[in-house]
């Protein structure tokens, strides 16, 4: 899936650009997704613009499961000059459950010029009841004090793979 958005005037120009890509039907017991967020502007005033590439499914486990998510982010902003201070590119992401939050990681609103990167890795067990993975990319830019031109990055990939619980040994006599 990808969107885009461009406008292109006398002194001002901008494009935001999300892009998604997933699969968790063709192998259930191995999920994968992909996604970027980019968004470059100039203006000689104010801007605000945005661009988000969001992965969220909720799924039941019916039997225990062992399940290990490895993630990959970039995030990355720049603003010149540095007037408003407003942009933001950043990654983050978890794995809520029947009790709550298993995992997660990144900050949900950083706001500032600067890059961050990780691989954050993650391995548990799944007992029966609703879930719900959540990653998600963000490309934000709010201009105020121009004349100003800015960019921001962020991208995403992940896998999330299920292996059956080993059932307990039943005690012999």
């Amino acid at each position: 899936m990808k969107s885009v958005a461009m406008l292109a005037g006398d002194v001002r120009s901008g494009a935001s650009t999300a892009i998604l890509s997933s699969s968790y039907a063709t192998d259930p017991l191995r999920w994968f997704g992909a996604g970027v967020a980019d968004l470059s502007f100039t203006t000689p005033d104010t801007a605000d613009y945005s661009a988000q590439s969001h992965f969220t499914v909720r799924f039941e486990v019916n039997s225990p499961l062992s399940s290990t998510f490895n993630d990959t982010f970039t995030a990355s902003s720049t603003l010149v000059p540095q007037a408003s201070n407003v942009i933001a590119a950043n990654a983050f992401g978890g794995l809520n459950g029947p009790g709550g939050a298993i995992f997660g990681f990144g900050p949900p609103n950083e706001f500032g010029p600067g890059t961050e990167s990780g691989n954050p890795t993650f391995t548990g067990s799944l007992s029966p009841g609703m879930y719900t993975p959540v990653v998600r990319m963000l490309a934000r830019a709010f201009a105020d004090r121009g004349p100003e031109t800015g960019a921001a990055n962020a991208s995403f990939a992940f896998t999330l793979d299920f292996t059956p619980a080993e059932p307990s040994p039943t005690p012999r006599a």
